[in-house]
């Protein structure tokens, strides 16, 4: 992509039936598109959403670039990473009319543990317990939340993200949890920690980017632990949302390609 004068980008995300979700995605859209002025952005969708990889790959023609970077919003590296969106780019280059048809594209990395995601989930975790207050982190746990993968490497990530961030949040215990697909299932470490007789407060922190039926299902998990275990203090940190911290590893991510 070096030889590009023209580079335009296209930030993929997954698709929700959420609206809000989709909301906060377009606007780390526009956020990513005020980052990387005069590059052309365009926000598109693997699955659920409109526009789809085709549509935006083809206002990118219509844009003059000559190249593309396709930037999947991504935590970890899975199925979708290593089979859906490259399909998909390859069949929007291949249909691509006229002399665009074969345009230079590359796919960037996702997030894994970038050093900015790692920074936007300690204040994320921050925010929260400065807002609950008297927070003893030696006597506190960290739940780490995964969506879960049937993928090990990703699964293996999210794990690495956990203990990355409980080395900067210094917590008594840290503890990786999943919603779907993986072990251990997030009710069963939820009620580990709480039995555990040297902790007063639990930190749950969803890894998700993004409002949507997976995180309003965390926030009820978390209730019913709540409920389970009133002797405990629980603390549910927000999601990560379209922060500009976001844009910018994404931006780092495609510069490193080069």
């Amino acid at each position: 992509m070096q030889s590009c004068t023209r580079p335009g980008y296209l930030l993929i995300g997954h698709g929700t039936r959420d609206l809000d979700g989709t909301k906060e995605f377009l606007q780390l859209g526009e956020v990513l598109g005020q980052l990387l002025a005069p590059a052309p952005v365009e926000a598109c969708f693997l699955e659920l959403q409109q526009p789809t990889i085709g549509e935006a790959w083809q206002r990118m023609v219509a844009s003059n670039v000559d190249g593309i970077y396709a930037v999947p919003l991504l935590l970890f590296a899975a199925g979708h990473a290593k089979r859906d969106i490259p399909e998909e780019l390859q069949a929007a280059c291949d249909a691509a009319i006229g002399g665009s048809r074969g345009l230079p594209f590359v796919q960037t990395p996702p997030l894994q543990c970038h050093p900015k995601l790692l920074e936007l989930s300690a204040i994320r975790a921050q925010q929260a317990i400065d807002a609950a207050g008297g927070v003893d982190r030696a006597r506190t746990a960290l739940v780490m939340v995964g969506r879960g993968s049937l993928d090990d490497g990703a699964t293996a990530e999210m794990y690495r993200f956990s203990e990355l961030r409980g080395q900067s949040l210094r917590p008594a215990v840290v503890r990786t949890g999943f919603v779907a697909m993986a072990r251990p299932d997030l009710a069963s470490v939820l009620d580990e920690v709480a039995q555990l007789p040297e902790i007063d407060t639990i930190v749950v922190q969803p890894h998700l980017l993004f409002q949507g039926d997976l995180n309003q299902r965390v926030m009820q998990m978390i209730d019913a632990a709540a409920d389970r275990h009133r002797n405990r203090r629980w603390i549910a940190v927000d999601r990560l949302g379209p922060d500009p911290r976001l844009a910018q590893a994404l931006i780092e991510l495609a510069a490193e390609i080069d």
